[in-house]
């Protein structure tokens, strides 16, 4: 057992240490570059600031929300408070930001569960982000019937459609596949 702590505590050294290269090494990049003016964002940002703050008062809804749903999700295995699903979902954002396509994500935050099997943790972990990939596809999707214009079918020539109607059709069955594909 003291072991796995000393494993996991390097683990957690070392995810830290290679955040912080990578926070050092991307803000290094930008001041060596010169195609982002720091002083003309800010002038943007002064005229905007309740606009910022609303999103960043959103950002945090956000990372609240999905620590509330991860710890909802993982609750079959292991009960957690709030604090450490927070925790868990921060852990999660630092991993995945210097890996490839977020995949770190998923490791990140089983490191912060204590006695459950952490297999069926990342599995489940990658079970709610198919289910949030599925829920943004269909109500896109939905988003796309209602605020549609016609479209003009000599755009759609090349897709071998006539009629913006059987893209609708089409969009309808790729969402009824995806939602059985995830039940099944």
């Amino acid at each position: 057992m003291p072991f796995k702590k000393t494993l996991s505590f390097l683990i957690k050294i070392v995810i830290v240490f290679l955040s912080v290269f990578f926070i050092y090494n991307e803000l290094i990049d930008q001041r060596n570059s010169n195609s982002v003016d720091f002083y003309s964002i800010f002038l943007n940002i002064q005229d905007k600031y309740l606009t910022l703050l609303g999103v960043f008062c959103m950002m945090f809804l956000n990372w609240f929300i999905e620590s509330y749903k991860w710890r909802f999700m993982i609750s079959k295995l292991e009960n957690i408070s709030i604090i450490t699903s927070l925790r868990a979902v921060f852990s999660g954002i630092t991993v995945s930001s210097f890996t490839p396509n977020r995949i770190g994500e998923y490791g990140g935050r089983v490191f912060c569960l204590e006695s459950c099997n952490r297999i069926q943790a990342v599995v489940i972990t990658v079970l709610g982000s198919m289910a949030q990939l599925l829920t943004t596809l269909i109500f896109g999707s939905a988003a796309f019937f209602l605020l549609h214009e016609p479209i003009n079918s000599k755009e759609l020539l090349y897709l071998g459609f006539e009629v913006s109607t059987n893209i609708f059709l089409l969009i309808f069955l790729i969402n009824l596949l995806l939602l059985l594909i995830f039940f099944k």
